[in-house]
C-alpha cells in the first residue's frame, strides 16, 4: 500500500515537469519558423516596417505561461529603416498556454513588454505616424496559422511614451513605470481591467506647463462594444499627486474619437488643488494645514482625432481654512467658485477662466 502512494505521489510530481518540458520543446522547435513567418507577413501587410534582432525561449519570464522573448522589436513609419523608429521595445514576451502548445496550437495568452520607447507624432493633417506604420496595404492574412491571439493579460514596464503634435508643438511625455491589464472577451464585447502608474509632463511650444513631473495612477474597468466600436469607461479612480478623482464616460472610436467623459472629485482638504500646483509652489502650500469641502467637476466632450475636444471644469471650496504652522496664523471662512473652459476655439489661445463668488 505504501509503494502505491509513493508511485502516485511521484506521478503527481513528475507529470507537470514532463508536460512543461514537452511544451517548451515544442515551442522551441517551432519558434524560428513561426517568428520569421510572422515578421514576413507583417512587413507584407503593413505600410511600415517591422524588424527584430533575435528571439529565444524564456520559460519563466511570464508565468504561468511559457514565453517567447522577441528582442529589440522595432516598428518604422515607412519601409525606410534608417529613420527613427516609431516604436522600439527591448523585450516583448509572448506567453503561451501549455495545453494549447501540446495540442499543436500556438495560442498567445499574454504579452509582457519591458523597457522601450514609443514616439507618436501627429502630423498637421491629423494623421498619426503609428497609425500610418500599422495601416494595411492588403487584407491581413493569418501568419501561416502559426500564431493565434486570445489575450488574457498584458503587462508594460518602464516605457517612455511621447506624443508630439506638429501643428502647435504640443509635447506630451509619459514615463510609464508599470501598467497591467486583464481581459475577458466574447465575440460581441471585450472587458478589460487596467491599472497603471506613470509620470506625466506636458510642454507647449518649448515651455513647460503646470503638468510637470506629475505622478499619476489609474485604476479602471473598460467595456468595448466590438460592433459599435464604442469604449465605455466604468466608474474609475485617477490619482494625481495626492488628489483623487473619479472618471467615467464613453469614447466612440468610429466617430473620430468622440469623447463623453466626466472627471470629478470631492475631498475635505486642498489635495485636489495641490495636485495641479507647479512643482515650485507645492512645497510652500504643504507648510499649511488646510481643511474644507473642495469640489471639482469637469467634462471632456467632442471629437479628439486631429483636434482638441471641449473641456469644461467647475471647481471651488466651502468653509475652508489655512493655518501656517510656523507662525500660527490662520485664514478661515474661505469660499469661492471657479470655472474653466477651452472656449469656442477649443485650444489654449481661446481658453476662459473665471473666479466667482470670492
Amino acid at each position: 500500500m505504501r509503494s502505491y502512494w509513493k508511485r502516485t505521489l511521484a506521478f503527481i510530481i513528475i507529470v507537470p515537469f514532463v508536460l512543461f518540458g514537452a511544451g517548451c520543446g515544442l515551442l522551441y522547435w517551432k519558434q524560428d519558423a513561426a517568428v520569421q513567418q510572422l515578421i514576413l507577413t507583417l512587413n507584407q501587410d503593413f505600410k511600415g516596417s517591422v524588424t527584430l534582432r533575435d528571439s529565444h525561449l524564456s520559460p519563466f519570464a511570464n508565468l504561468p505561461y511559457v514565453s517567447l522573448d522577441l528582442e529589440d522589436l522595432r516598428v518604422f513609419e515607412s519601409k525606410d529603416t534608417t529613420r527613427q523608429p516609431v516604436l522600439r521595445l527591448q523585450d516583448v514576451y509572448l506567453g503561451f498556454d501549455l495545453l494549447s502548445i501540446l495540442s499543436g496550437r500556438v495560442d498567445i495568452k499574454s504579452i509582457r513588454v519591458r523597457n522601450g520607447d514609443i514616439g507618436i507624432v501627429q502630423h498637421p493633417d491629423g494623421r498619426f505616424n503609428i497609425m500610418e506604420s500599422l495601416s494595411t496595404q492588403a487584407p491581413i492574412e493569418d501568419a501561416g496559422e502559426e500564431f493565434h491571439i486570445h489575450l488574457k493579460s498584458i503587462r508594460l514596464e518602464n516605457l517612455q511614451i511621447t506624443k508630439f503634435r506638429e501643428a502647435d508643438s504640443l509635447l506630451v511625455s509619459v514615463n510609464l513605470d508599470r501598467a497591467e491589464g486583464r481581459f475577458k472577451s466574447t465575440p460581441e464585447t471585450i472587458h478589460a481591467a487596467l491599472q497603471s502608474k506613470l509620470i506625466l509632463n506636458v510642454v507647449m511650444a518649448g515651455d513647460t506647463t503646470f503638468l510637470r513631473n506629475k505622478d499619476i495612477a489609474l485604476a479602471t474597468e473598460l467595456d468595448f462594444d466590438v460592433e459599435q466600436q464604442v469604449l465605455s469607461v466604468q466608474p474609475s479612480t485617477v490619482t494625481l499627486e495626492k488628489g483623487e478623482f473619479g472618471l467615467d464616460g464613453r469614447v466612440d472610436l468610429d466617430d473620430s474619437l468622440n469623447l463623453d467623459l466626466n472627471l470629478h472629485g470631492n475631498k475635505p482638504s486642498f489635495d485636489l488643488f495641490l495636485a495641479f500646483a507647479p512643482d515650485e509652489l507645492a512645497p510652500v502650500l504643504e507648510r499649511y494645514d488646510n481643511q474644507g469641502r473642495i469640489f471639482f467637476e469637469a467634462t471632456i466632450t467632442g471629437k479628439a482625432a486631429g483636434r482638441m475636444p471641449l473641456v469644461v471644469a467647475d471647481f471651488g471650496c466651502e468653509d475652508a481654512f489655512f493655518n501656517n504652522r510656523n507662525f500660527n496664523r490662520k485664514l478661515d471662512a474661505l469660499f469661492f467658485k471657479g470655472h474653466f473652459s477651452t472656449g469656442t476655439q477649443r485650444d489654449l489661445s481661446g481658453a476662459e477662466f473665471a473666479l466667482l463668488d470670492v
